[in-house]
């Protein structure tokens, strides 16, 4: 029997495939930070050079403040996102791996019940149409039984 919807856990249903992911977003958020330090230290240089001799210590200055603020910005960012798609990860890869499940059960000759999945998970519409496909499924296999007892008794 399929477990009920609230009784999955919060721990990783696909690990390698979410690790993967978080791991994905990690590296984008780097590159983000990346990016948004050499904007900042283009628009530093070019300010210190038109300030003129006391720009000069500004460049002095600029890649080690620069440094500091790459791992601040990285420090208080990255737990953000990485929270973030850890918890999408949940609302998409719980309910394929619920899909799953029920498929699978189906296919092991389970009775076919209703696949379900928690309000707050995303691919709602998938799991619509997979109830769609398996009652029409069942209704033919339903209505095919009596024709093949027709069929036996003729």
């Amino acid at each position: 029997m399929h477990p009920t919807v609230s009784s999955r856990s919060r721990k990783f249903v696909r690990p390698k495939l979410q690790r993967k992911l978080l791991a994905m977003v990690a590296a984008f958020a780097c590159v983000s930070a990346l990016v948004q330090v050499i904007v900042v230290d283009l628009a530093m240089m070019h300010a210190a050079e038109k300030a003129g001799a006391s720009g000069q210590a500004l460049l002095v200055d600029l890649p080690q403040v620069l440094t500091v603020s790459v791992l601040i910005s990285l420090g208080l960012t990255l737990p953000v996102v990485i929270f973030g798609a850890l918890t999408l990860s949940f609302r998409i890869l719980g309910p394929a791996h619920r899909f799953e499940q029920h498929l699978r059960g189906i296919a092991n000759g389970e009775a076919a019940s209703k696949c379900t999945i928690r309000e707050s998970d995303e691919l709602h519409e998938l799991c619509s149409a997979i109830n769609d496909a398996v009652g029409a499924l069942s209704e033919q296999v339903e209505g095919a039984a009596p024709l093949d007892d027709q069929r036996r008794a003729a």
